[in-house]
């Protein structure tokens, strides 16, 4: 017997429950002014501290459907109130808080989807921008390489040309000095008319080859002049006969007294500074290899 009294007075208590929550003001969204009369005696069912919790949410639903995109388009204002009123009608202010925080957790999720894509678009711009930096820094240090190296490579060929050119040089040198000047002296001839000049030179072949001819410079000086009456005077024989290896020969060369203006006449202590410049060889080559030079 007890015990049925205390399940009668358990149902009595679901029951005044179930009673009370139906008894919950809900929103009338049927027309405008039951709209408006419906959320103001819902609010008013509620203590003050939830009043702006609710309002809060009846403005959360209001703009759940707003969509700014289309907004401009038709007749988008009544269909926004068309949404806000689905979205009220039938509702308790409970069920409006919680449609509004579904709502507002949905409205976080977007924009955090947003800003999470646009932090990945972001990312993957800097990530294009920095592969594209990353590229032109790789063609411009591999231009600069290229460029080095061709850099390199002309200065390589510039000195070996140059170390070839000098060894050239020494190899000729060596061998004009082969043909070795044993005595040369200058005197001035007096003729009829102008006189002449005289060279007088001796040479020695020290070469394994006959000598054709040769080509030299002659400079004039005496002790009591620094500057030379002549200098670097070019002249030169083609040797009827040759100078045969290890031979010496001797050679008088007249010119007229033009061919060595400034010569001093008379002078016995001129002194005649011979250089051999080039070499004709007897098999038509010379040395050094050049066009056969021209005889004053």
């Amino acid at each position: 017997m007890p015990d049925r009294a205390v399940a009668t007075l358990l149902l009595c208590i679901v029951l005044s429950m179930c009673l009370a929550g139906c008894g919950d003001p809900r929103v009338d969204a049927s027309s405008d002014e039951a709209l408006e009369k419906s959320l103001e005696k819902v609010r008013l069912s509620l203590p003050p501290e939830e009043q702006k919790q609710f309002e809060d949410a009846v403005a959360s639903l209001a703009m759940s459907d707003f969509d700014l995109r289309s907004f401009a388009s038709g007749d988008a204002a009544g269909r926004l109130r068309r949404g806000f009123k689905a979205n009220l009608h039938g509702k308790t202010a409970a069920e409006i808080i919680e449609a509004a925080a579904i709502v507002d957790a949905e409205r976080k999720a977007e924009a955090e989807k947003a800003r999470a894509l646009r932090e990945a678009e972001e990312a993957e711009r800097k990530a294009e921008a920095e592969k594209a930096r990353a590229l032109r820094e790789a063609e411009e240090a591999e231009r600069k390489a290229e460029a080095e190296k061709a850099r390199a490579l002309r200065e390589a060929e510039e000195a070996e040309r140059k170390a070839a050119k000098k060894a050239e040089e020494e190899r000729v040198s060596e061998l004009l000095r082969r043909l070795d000047v044993v005595d040369a002296k200058y005197t001035f001839e007096k003729g009829w008319s102008d006189g002449s000049h005289v060279i007088s030179v001796t040479l020695r072949n020290g070469l394994d080859v006959a000598v054709a001819g040769f080509t030299a410079t002659g400079t004039i000086s005496t002790p009591d002049r620094q500057v030379p009456w002549v200098k670097d005077k070019i002249f030169g024989e083609d040797v009827a006969g040759g100078i045969e290896p290890g031979e010496t020969r001797s050679f008088t060369l007249k010119y007229y007294e033009s061919a060595w203006a400034g010569a001093p006449r008379e002078r016995a202590d001129a002194v005649l500074s011979v250089r051999i410049i080039r070499i004709e060889l007897a098999d038509g080559s010379s040395i050094p290899m050049a066009a056969k030079g021209f005889w004053p």
